[in-house]
């Protein structure tokens, strides 16, 4: 035992998520670049899950995105909790691990076979995300919250990719 706390990032028991997903919308920017870009919210044991398959037509040495999230409190009032902008090979790398959400998001991505972890990412790669969901990213610290979460892909500035997912804790 090492004494150091829990990381929830750790955590594979998901079944018992305080958080869930509860809408979603991708949309295709630009369908030049984007071949494949199919992602749904499928429900397990009551926690709804972040499903689905990507591909691009183009070879990738770096993509730049964006993440962020807004909370929503009781009073209809919201919260801007994270606005980032990162390069997804740095991601791949861990070098974004420090923060709790996108270590999460990484944890729950590598579950995937299909799950690159170096670039450049190949055209015609297909990345597969299984059963992505919240976790304990929540537990004990942001009670009865709504979020938004929008993600958007750039390729040397241009938006290709934009997904939007929301939910509660």
């Amino acid at each position: 035992m090492t004494g150091k706390p829990a990381d929830p990032a750790d955590d594979d028991d998901f079944s018992n998520s305080p958080s869930t997903f509860s809408g979603l919308t991708a949309r295709i920017a630009d369908p030049n670049i984007v071949e494949n870009l199919q992602l749904s919210l499928v429900e397990r044991n009551g926690v709804k899950k972040l499903n689905g398959t990507y591909a691009q037509n183009v070879v990738f040495h770096s993509i730049d995105s964006q993440l962020t999230i807004d909370l929503e409190h009781a009073n209809s009032k919201r919260t801007r909790f994270l606005d980032l902008k990162l390069d997804i090979c740095n991601f791949f790398d861990g070098k974004y691990d420090k923060n709790q959400v996108l270590r999460i998001f990484r944890k729950g991505l590598r579950k995937s076979k299909t799950f690159r972890l170096k670039c450049p990412i190949p055209a015609h790669h297909l990345f597969r995300v299984d059963m992505l969901d919240m976790g304990t990213l929540y537990t004990g610290y942001l009670p009865n919250v709504s979020f938004f979460a929008s993600f958007n892909m750039y390729n040397k500035g241009h938006l290709y990719i934009q997904v939007v997912l929301n939910g509660f804790s």
